[in-house]
């Protein structure tokens, strides 16, 4: 778009416009991010990191996507579990 079309833009157009770039960095960031996710997963010693990357590990724009942290149930139960796997 030619510089002087963004003068005759409304606020709500620019607004659209913005958001439609913002859609697509996020996007081109995912694909990124997958990318980056499955070669560190790859490559991952499972001895020194028991949990597999995730794609907010590798790009701080996703951290919204991280997975949430257990519950307080979630994390009895497990606990849980391994005391009786133990013994």
């Amino acid at each position: 778009m030619p510089a002087a079309e963004f003068g005759e833009l409304s606020p709500g157009e620019l607004e659209l416009m913005i958001e439609a770039w913002y859609a697509r960095e996020r996007r081109q960031e995912i694909r990124a991010a997958q990318i980056v996710t499955v070669l560190c997963n790859a490559n991952r010693d499972p001895s020194r990191k028991s949990t597999p990357f995730e794609l907010a590990d590798c790009s701080p724009m996703l951290e919204d996507m991280r997975s949430p942290p257990p519950d307080d149930e979630e994390m009895e139960s497990k606990l849980d579990a391994l005391a009786s796997a133990l013994g």
